[in-house]
């Protein structure tokens, strides 16, 4: 196992590889495995998206806020 995959939670800790976001948000915020799941804030402590993968240690990728509304308002109908 190389460092990075050690340093990211191994290899066996991944998750399947989902697909068909319409967008997504790539930010840099280091995350822990249970923070996956959680808001995305601003600077000014706005909600902008749901963190929803951590491709390594300084890759994570959330939801915008605008697609979870709409996602959700069509779970909702």
């Amino acid at each position: 196992m190389s460092r990075n995959d050690q340093m990211s939670g191994g290899q066996n800790s991944l998750s399947k590889r989902r697909t068909g976001f319409p967008r997504v948000i790539h930010h840099d915020t280091p995350l822990t495995k249970s923070s996956v799941g959680g808001p995305l804030l601003s600077l000014d402590g706005e909600c902008v998206g749901m963190n929803i993968a951590r491709a390594s240690r300084v890759a994570t990728f959330a939801i915008p806020a605008k697609e979870l509304r709409e996602i959700i308002g069509r779970m909702i109908k």
